[in-house]
């Protein structure tokens, strides 16, 4: 019987080194932002991407979630849509419409330099 594969994720335009770089970058920019959780206001180890990556969010900076690795873990747990509905009370129905709208966006190509400028503060978007 023939292995099977695994699909592969392709983020057209960017390489797999691309991709390492922007997500330390997103992460290292909203720690020193926001250094505390959003949940326990304990200092935060990491940010949480609250739908899941699709490449519209993924460096979307207002989709980053500060929390403890705790936080985390359980974010990706059963417990996990507790900690969602704690995260939508606080940042408001409009936010997350807005985060929805996003995630349905079509992303055909995204550009290495685009999301470098959006994270450094020189573009309002990425996409």
């Amino acid at each position: 019987m023939a292995e099977l594969k695994k699909p592969v994720k392709i983020i057209v335009g960017l390489t797999d080194n691309e991709i390492n770089k922007l997500d330390r970058l997103y992460q290292q920019i909203l720690l020193l932002r926001h250094p505390l959780s959003e949940i326990s206001r304990k200092p935060a180890d990491c940010i949480h991407h609250f739908l899941r990556k699709p490449m519209a969010l993924r460096w979307w900076l207002k989709g980053g979630i500060p929390v403890t690795a705790e936080e985390h873990d359980i974010f990706h747990s059963a417990k996990g849509k507790e900690l969602d509905a704690i995260i939508i009370k606080k940042r408001g129905e409009e936010w997350y419409k807005e985060m929805k709208s996003r995630k349905f966006k079509i992303v055909k190509y995204i550009n290495y330099k685009s999301v470098m400028r959006y994270l450094n503060g020189d573009s309002a978007d990425y996409i």
